[in-house]
């Protein structure tokens, strides 16, 4: 799945862009010009697991212009499926809108809300039925509010930024893509269900849970890697506060994240030498 066609309205620098995608796309252009705004814009909506007004603020209106709405739309080059009621017939989601904008009206009225919408083939929103079949009975229909998470979990997004922060890019980042990358292998690793045959010294095999083979495998290759230079390079890394950074991730990260921070970290210095 890629994005077909974009548009962004009022978005940071960006007054007004409505533009068809080709399969690989580079933005070029000079300093200030808007480009990383454009990733921003697609960052915003894609990215996070929801979003929310609160995804937005101020800077993110062009001028700072409190009155103005803010428009982000993609268009998807294949559909997403989508079935609110399980038999129920499928509808097909051909692209997102979110319009950052204000209550009109009422005692809320000038506070900001954000509107989201799935939009069908001819970018109008997707309607969906009512209430769940029954033999007999008429189906009714409905606009679809929001996006479902249905929806958002079926247009997966890895945004790399500019930023070179090493900080920020370790699995300990929130959006770090090795965070984003290995995430589903700890959960896997890390289910107790998850059993392995490991061969014993004097040949018998037993069972035992993945993660606490994992580690034992680990330990066993991090031991090999320790020459003195790997290890006045681990001092160092410690000086520099790299172990925080690693620790910092939930429990379930933890042993996972700290064994491949070694094995990462031996990788580049292969390379450099």
């Amino acid at each position: 799945m890629r994005i077909k066609h974009l548009k962004i309205s009022n978005f940071r620098s960006i007054q007004m862009l409505d533009i068809d995608l080709p399969p690989v796309c580079a933005l070029v252009g000079p300093n200030n010009a808007g480009k990383s705004n454009v990733l921003m814009a697609i960052q915003k909506i894609l990215e996070r697991d929801w979003v929310t007004a609160g995804s937005f603020d101020l800077d993110d209106v062009r001028m700072r212009n409190d009155e103005s709405d803010v428009l982000i739309e993609v268009v998807f080059d294949d559909p997403v499926p989508y079935q609110k009621f399980k038999y129920g017939s499928p509808v097909n989601i051909f692209g997102l809108r979110f319009e950052y904008t204000t209550y009109k009206i009422g005692e809320r009225k000038g506070a900001r809300r954000l509107e989201s919408t799935c939009l069908d083939s001819k970018g109008k929103p997707v309607n969906v039925m009512k209430r769940a079949p029954k033999s007999g009975v008429k189906p009714e229909f409905e606009p679809l509010i929001g996006v479902p998470s249905d929806v958002k979990e079926k247009v997966p997004l890895i945004y790399i930024g500019t930023n070179r922060s090493l900080k920020e890019q370790l699995p300990s980042g929130r959006y770090s893509l090795l965070r984003q990358l290995l995430s589903d292998v700890n959960a896997g690793l890390s289910d107790p269900e998850q059993v392995v045959q490991l061969k014993k010294s004097d040949g018998s095999t037993e069972s035992i849970q993945r993660l606490a083979a994992f580690n034992t495998l680990m330990e066993k290759a991090l031991s090999l890697l320790r020459t003195a230079e790997f290890n006045a390079i681990q001092s160092v890394s410690n000086v520099a506060h790299c172990d925080s950074w690693a620790l910092t991730l939930i429990p379930t990260q933890t042993n996972l994240i700290y064994s491949l921070r070694h094995l990462i970290l031996w990788i580049s210095i292969s390379r450099w030498t």
